[in-house]
C-alpha cells in the first residue's frame, strides 16, 4: 500500500480530530520543512447596506524532526470591520504550536497542540458586533474569531488497510478550553465547554479514481459564566464524501458536507434542553478543478453552493452560490504562489424576511519549501 492513501486518510480525519478548526492539506503531513503565508481579503455586503469585510494574513512553519515527528507553528493578523460598528476588531490571532508523530508502522498518527491566548479577546463597544457578524458560519470567513483563551488538544488517528486499494480510518481527540475574560470592562469569567470527537474515515479507488468518506461525532460539554453553567451547544454531526477525479493532466474534485446539531440547552446555575431546535441543518457542495497549463502554471476553477435550512424558529437560513478561479504558479521546485478569486451571491433568511447578500474574496498565499 502507498504511504500518501495513509495521508489521505490522515488528512480528511486530522481535521476533525482537531474539532474541525482549520483546513487541512496533506502536505501539512508529509514532514517537509515549510513556510507558507497568505493573504486574504473577504467582505459581504447585504442589501441593507450592512457590510462585514476581513483582511487575515495566517502564518504557517513546518519543522520536521525526523521522519516521523513533526512540530508546526500557526498564528496570523487580522483586521474587521463592520459598517455600522463604530470599532474597528484587529490584531494577532491565537498561536498554536501542534506535534504530530506517526508510529505503528505508520498506521497510527498522535497529534497534540496547544493554543496560546496571543488574540484578542476581551471586546469593548462595538467590537462585540464586528465578532458577532465573523461568526456567522455562511459567510466562511478565514479567521472567524480572534483570541478564545488556552486550549490543549491531545487526539490520535489510526489507519488500517481492508482490502486492496480500501484504508479505513478511526481517530479520536479531547479539546480542554481555558477561561478568558471576553469584555474589556467586565470581569466576567467565560470558560466554553470542553469538546470530545470521534471520527471515520474511508478512503478507497485508484489512480484514476478516489472516493473517501468521512464522519465526525462531536460532544460538548457545559459553558460556564463565573463558575455557573449557562449553555451547552447541542451535540454536532459531520459527514463529508469527495470524489476525486485524475483526468491527467488535470484533476476535478467534487464534494458533498452536510452538518447537523441537536438542541441547545440554556439556563444560569441549571440549564435545560431549549423547545425548538435553533441549529438548522447545513449543506455545502461544491468542487474544485486544476488544469496545468505547462510544468510551472495550473489554473483551477471553483464551484460551491450552501443550502443552510432554517432551525425550528424560523431563522437563520442561507442559500449561497460561488464561483471562482485562480492561478498557481511554482518558480521553482522550493517557491510557489497561490492567487485565487471568487464571487458568490445568494440570500440569507431570518425570521419572516429574505435579505440579498454578495461576498468577494480574493487570496495570495506563497509557499517556501526550506
Amino acid at each position: 500500500m502507498k504511504r500518501n492513501q495513509f495521508l489521505r486518510v490522515f488528512v480528511c480525519l486530522i481535521g476533525f480530530v482537531t474539532l474541525l478548526s482549520a483546513q487541512v492539506q496533506e502536505s501539512d503531513f508529509a514532514w517537509n520543512s515549510d513556510f507558507r503565508s497568505s493573504a486574504y481579503f473577504q467582505s459581504w455586503k447585504k442589501e441593507n447596506g450592512d457590510r462585514i469585510s476581513q483582511w487575515s494574513i495566517p502564518v504557517h512553519y513546518i519543522l520536521p524532526l525526523s521522519r516521523t515527528l513533526s512540530v508546526d507553528i500557526a498564528t496570523g493578523l487580522a483586521s474587521a470591520n463592520r459598517t455600522t460598528a463604530d470599532d474597528r476588531l484587529e490584531g494577532l490571532v491565537d498561536t498554536r504550536i501542534r506535534t504530530t508523530f506517526l508510529t505503528l508502522r505508520e498506521k497510527l498518527l498522535l497529534t497534540a497542540y496547544l493554543t496560546f491566548p496571543t488574540g484578542v479577546n476581551r471586546l469593548e463597544g462595538d467590537q462585540n458586533k464586528v465578532a458577532s457578524a465573523l461568526s456567522d458560519d455562511a459567510l466562511n470567513f478565514r479567521m472567524p474569531n480572534f483570541g478564545q483563551g488556552f486550549r490543549v488538544n491531545i487526539g490520535g488517528v489510526y489507519a488500517t488497510q481492508v482490502s486492496a486499494g480500501v484504508v479505513l480510518g478511526l481517530g479520536a481527540a479531547y479539546l480542554w478550553k481555558g477561561a478568558f475574560k471576553p469584555f474589556a470592562n467586565n470581569e466576567l469569567n467565560y470558560r466554553p465547554g470542553n469538546e470530545l470527537a470521534f471520527t471515520m474515515g474511508l478512503d478507497l479507488g485508484g489512480e484514476r479514481f478516489k472516493m473517501t468518506a468521512d464522519a465526525a461525532y462531536i460532544y460538548y460539554q457545559a459553558d460556564k459564566a463565573d463558575d455557573e453553567v449557562i449553555f451547552r451547544s447541542g451535540d454536532k454531526l459531520f459527514l463529508q464524501l469527495r470524489w476525486i477525479f485524475n483526468l491527467q493532466p488535470s484533476a476535478i474534485t467534487v464534494y458533498v458536507q452536510n452538518r447537523s446539531k441537536g438542541k441547545n440547552e440554556r439556563g444560569f446555575g441549571s440549564i435545560s434542553e431549549e423547545l425548538l431546535n435553533s441549529n438548522g441543518n447545513r449543506l455545502d457542495i461544491g468542487s474544485i478543478g486544476s488544469f496545468p497549463v505547462n510544468s510551472q502554471t495550473t489554473l483551477k476553477a471553483l464551484l460551491s453552493v450552501k443550502i443552510y435550512a432554517k432551525n425550528e424558529y424560523g431563522d437563520r437560513g442561507a442559500l449561497i452560490g460561488g464561483i471562482g478561479g485562480g492561478v498557481v504558479h511554482h518558480f521553482s521546485r522550493r517557491v510557489s504562489l497561490d492567487l485565487t478569486g471568487k464571487l458568490s451571491r445568494g440570500n440569507q433568511k431570518t425570521l419572516g424576511s429574505k435579505i440579498g447578500i454578495t461576498g468577494l474574496e480574493f487570496s495570495g498565499g506563497f509557499r517556501y519549501r526550506l
